[in-house]
């Protein structure tokens, strides 16, 4: 028996040595890649059959000494909570080594908020609220660097340049599940999609439209489980996902918050009674189109 407890404690160790050998050369390049990381914004149209639905951004902020992930979503629901409201904001260090986390869901059904602190590479002290419940925390062991399902895309550009058929394999801690998985993402496909640069007000639709649009290239990656699942640039930056049902879509922010609201006003400016709305308001109705292309603007 003790024979036999040896060599199960020996294989263990060699077991986890192994997996971080294996994730070395990865983790080293991220490290040395997310020197290169550089502040951006980006804003997103979050939309369905009906129109839009939502709004996104992601902002990159760094310093000298950390790179902070601040990601924001909101959609249209149904209910007496009209809108459900995603937060996230994420801190690294300029290495790209995850130090804390901070997380909140709000909706009809859902009220949740997580905290995450990692103890140095050996363990992450994470905190789950439910709505008014007291919160429940826990010391999750590591046996090393994890990254965040957030973390998925920049490290995919980070650590080797995208093509058709690469994989990549992630330690990643799921607050889901509360626990560490390993993420597995495939590249495949890759293209070039359209990007509005800048946009204006068209008097005729009274929506915001592109002024001036960029071409960008990306990459289809799927991921299991969890992870990324979606376009991204080789920046790491998405281009194309869904999120909850709904389409996001990288655009200016007129278009992607201000149509938004244009459209929302709209809906319900159209419920009132006509006696309760603004003096020379009139509902936009786009004109038909005929053989299935687009009116000409």
């Amino acid at each position: 028996m003790i024979a036999v407890a040896v060599f199960v404690l020996w294989a263990a160790g060699l077991g986890v040595l192994g997996r971080r050998e294996f994730f070395r050369p990865h983790l080293e390049r991220l490290a040395e890649a997310a020197l290169r990381v550089n502040q951006a914004t980006t804003f997103f149209a979050v939309s369905r059959d009906s129109g839009p639905v939502g709004y996104a951004s992601s902002v990159i902020d760094t310093t000298t000494t950390s790179i902070v992930i601040s990601d924001y979503l909101v959609t249209e629901i149904s209910g007496p909570r009209p809108r459900s409201t995603s937060r996230a904001k994420i801190t690294l260090t300029r290495t790209f080594k995850l130090r804390a986390f901070e997380s909140s869901i709000l909706s009809n059904s859902v009220d949740m908020r997580a905290t995450g602190t990692v103890l140095g590479d050996t363990a992450i002290r994470f905190s789950a609220t439910s709505g008014t419940n007291p919160p429940t925390v826990r010391t999750i062991p590591l046996d090393g660097i994890v990254l965040l399902p957030q973390l998925v895309p920049l490290a995919i550009a980070l650590t080797k340049k995208p093509t058709v058929g690469r994989e990549y394999t992630f330690p990643v801690f799921d607050p889901t599940r509360q626990e560490v998985v390993l993420v597995r993402s495939t590249i495949r496909a890759e293209s070039v999609f359209v990007i509005p640069d800048s946009a204006v007000l068209d008097s005729t639709t009274r929506r915001w439209i592109a002024a001036r649009t960029d071409t960008v290239h990306a990459w289809q990656v799927t991921s299991t489980p969890g992870g990324f699942n979606g376009w991204l640039d080789e920046a790491g930056h998405v281009v194309k996902t869904v999120e909850l049902g709904s389409n996001v879509d990288r655009m200016t922010y007129e278009q992607a918050f201000e149509n938004w609201v244009l459209a929302t006003t709209e809906r319900r400016l159209r419920l009132l009674p006509p006696s309760m709305r603004p003096p020379g308001w009139r509902p936009f109705d786009p004109p038909p189109q005929r053989g299935g292309r687009p009116p000409n603007p």
